[in-house]
Formats: C-alpha cells, structure tokens, sequence
C-alpha cells in the first residue's frame, strides 16, 4: 500500500472478480493450451501456441465482458479459437476453431487467490455489505458457485448481464442501487486502474487498486497487494 486514509468505513465493498478474486490457470499457458491441442492432432512447437495467445488474449479480454448467453459465448469461442489457428499453420489442419477456443477455456479453470476467502469475510465482520462489480461474461455467478464463494456476496452486477461495462458509471450506479445503502460510502477494489480505479472514482466510490505484482502505481493512488492490504486502507 502507498497510503491511508481517515474516511468513514464505507456500508458496502464492491469486489472485481478475474484479477482481483481469482485468476484463471496457473503455470505455463502454452505449455497447458498446447498439450490439449497435441490431443486434437496439432503437431506443432510450443513458441507457435504462444504466439497465438499473445494474439488471441487482448480479444478475448475486449470482448468476453458482454458475452450474455451460451451462444455468444460459443461464438467467441470460435473466433478465439480462428486467432490461434491463424498463427498454427498447417501443423494445426483440419482442427474446428471452436475445438481450440474450448481447448483454450479449459486450460484455464478458475482459482482462487490465497487470501480472497477470509478477505470477504473479513468485510463481511465488519459489518459491510458484499458485492461482486466485475467485467466478464454471464458464466461469473457459476464461477463464484464452482469456488464456493457465492453465499459470501449479498449481490452481482456483471457487465455481460447488464451490457455496460466499467469504467461506464452507470454500472457503478447499478452496483450502488443493489447494494442498498443509499448515498452512504461505498468502496469499490479491483486490479484495473482505468476500468476499476479510475471508472469507481469518478462514480463517486472510495477506490483501491490492486497491484498483485508490486509494480509501483499511478501517483495519488490508494493501493495495496493483497485484498487484506486493501481491506485496511477502507475499514
């Protein structure tokens, strides 16, 4: 953390969900995307598959948050899965482009970071209402189920539901209505400084940035490493 602050406690905390709650995969990605599409008869390197995410990745971020449905998740899939084929080559002939979006999702199964389960209930002792604020598609809710985390939040807004997207204010404005708390605090904690930062301040929420990585922050900015770092800068 960079700094503290004097305020009030806030009556609700707004948590990100991929980056900030958990993170999708661990190891070597193209080592793990590769071996499955060594199952589906790719016969290439490694260094190919790497390039492919490298490629694939910023358009699977940029659109995945408005994903709403099955179908559309199917289809970006299927676009994602085009990406990697493009930089594969014939060593990749014949493979579905869907059968490598899908083998792409599964080399990526969510997974909790260390301290996110204590750090919710910790905010939920004291006293806060819990909230996940998150970019990403409509499979989130399943996702907090799959971790088992679910029964720790009182309400999610989810960009692929409401189809806007932070730093958009009006899904701020959404998240304050569900938390149910008024005009009173509200804080809001996620690792993307224009979307989680900058798009909460401008909302009117208490901001904290989260950066996982050490990597100095912006200047003026309230941050910590871990959720309960984040936690003691607003309770």
């Amino acid at each position: 953390m960079n700094r503290s602050t004097a305020a009030a406690r806030p009556a609700a905390v707004c948590f990100d969900g991929f980056g900030t709650l958990f993170r999708l995969g661990e190891g070597d990605p193209a080592r793990a995307v590769c071996d499955r599409l060594r199952g589906l008869g790719y016969g290439g390197g490694e260094a190919a598959v790497a390039d492919g995410l490298r490629a694939e990745f910023p358009y699977y971020r940029s659109h995945h948050k408005f994903v709403r449905n099955p179908g559309q998740l199917a289809d970006l899939q299927r676009r994602c899965g085009q990406i990697v084929l493009d930089a594969l080559g014939d060593e990749a002939a014949g493979i579905a482009p869907l059968a490598v979006g899908r083998a792409i999702a599964d080399s990526f199964p969510p997974l909790l970071f260390p301290e996110t389960r204590s750090a919710l209930e910790r905010a939920r002792r004291a006293g806060a209402v819990i909230g996940v604020l998150s970019n990403y598609s409509f499979v989130l809710e399943e996702t907090l189920r799959e971790l088992a985390i679910d029964s720790l939040f009182d309400f999610a807004v989810v960009s692929g539901l409401e189809g806007i997207a932070k730093p958009d204010p009006e899904i701020f404005a959404i998240a304050r209505r569900r938390a149910g708390v008024g005009d009173a605090p509200i804080a809001h904690i996620g690792d993307s400084y224009p979307e989680d930062y900058v798009g909460a301040e401008r909302a009117e929420f208490r901001a904290v940035l989260l950066q996982r990585s050490g990597a100095e922050p912006p200047a003026a900015t309230l941050a910590a490493r871990d959720l309960n770092g984040a936690l003691d800068l607003i309770l």
